[in-house]
């Protein structure tokens, strides 16, 4: 076998290991919420009703951008539709967000004096793949964050759906950290990342810069370079501030502060 093709077919190979490896995370994670469904009696999550995603702006790895690109192929109209809500979450103005125009790496110090904003957009800035009618564009290859919300980690209060059984208003059933699937579904997770890792797609990013940026680099590249990205939408970071799961949530409730957005930068 020729030596390029050779090197070709491993590359290939590395690219694809993480990938098969992430569709069976998600996998898990459906059957998961099944059971957990068919446990309490009602659906985890109602149809058309986006709550949840309407203040939030999901952070993703990098994995799982390509997972969703690579699930996309031949769907132009689809295609055509994540790329224009992903410019128009990118390019939006809003008073909150006040810093323009930083790039590279930044020091601990200036990630602190960005964290309200990045805060803002973790917390209270909608996910831009919510469509009017409440359905979600991307949920046939929707991140870990989402999936585990409600499965993993007891969903918030603002979550409307009915009580199931042995639930009440303060204790939602969800599959315990350290009970079986959740440790193999934590398991899984690290395995996806340290493959990831290998093909550098380890980081982390707020999902609709992650996406634009593969999809239309060129054009990412000059809004960032012309400053018409907020600064705190183009952060990436080798760590991830989602709570996947209910210990993560567990300590901030008893009043840890999750870690600090250090050691990061901006693409």
């Amino acid at each position: 076998m020729d030596k390029k093709v050779k090197l070709g077919l491993e590359h290939q190979l590395r690219v694809l290991q993480p990938l098969r490896q992430l569709e069976l995370l998600y996998c898990a994670f459906d059957l998961a919420e099944k059971d957990l469904t068919n446990y309490i009696g009602v659906p985890i999550c109602m149809e058309h009703c986006g709550r949840c995603c309407q203040v939030t702006s999901p952070d993703v790895w990098e994995i799982e951008a390509r997972f969703l690109v690579s699930s996309m192929l031949g769907m132009n109209g689809s295609l055509s539709q994540i790329k224009s809500a992903c410019e128009g979450w990118l390019l939006e103005r809003n008073p909150e967000l006040k810093t323009y125009g930083l790039t590279g790496q930044l020091s601990n110090e200036q990630w602190a004096k960005m964290q309200p904003e990045v805060d803002f957009l973790l917390q209270n800035y909608p996910c831009p793949f919510l469509a009017e009618d409440k359905r979600c564009l991307i949920h046939f290859a929707r991140p870990v964050v989402c999936r585990c919300y409600g499965v993993t980690r007891m969903a918030s209060r603002i979550c409307p759906r009915p009580l199931g059984k042995i639930e009440s208003e303060d204790i939602r059933a969800h599959i315990a950290p350290d009970s079986p699937v959740g440790k193999k579904l934590r398991a899984m997770l690290w395995e996806v990342l340290k493959s990831a890792d290998s093909v550098d797609w380890a980081w982390t990013y707020f999902l609709p810069t992650i996406l634009y940026m593969i999809l239309e680099p060129a054009k990412f590249n000059a809004y960032v370079a012309d400053g018409r990205i907020a600064t705190a939408k183009i952060l990436r970071l080798r760590t991830n501030t989602a709570i996947l799961f209910q210990d993560q949530l567990n300590e901030i409730w008893a009043g840890e502060k999750p870690p600090a957005l250090v050691g990061g930068e901006y693409v």
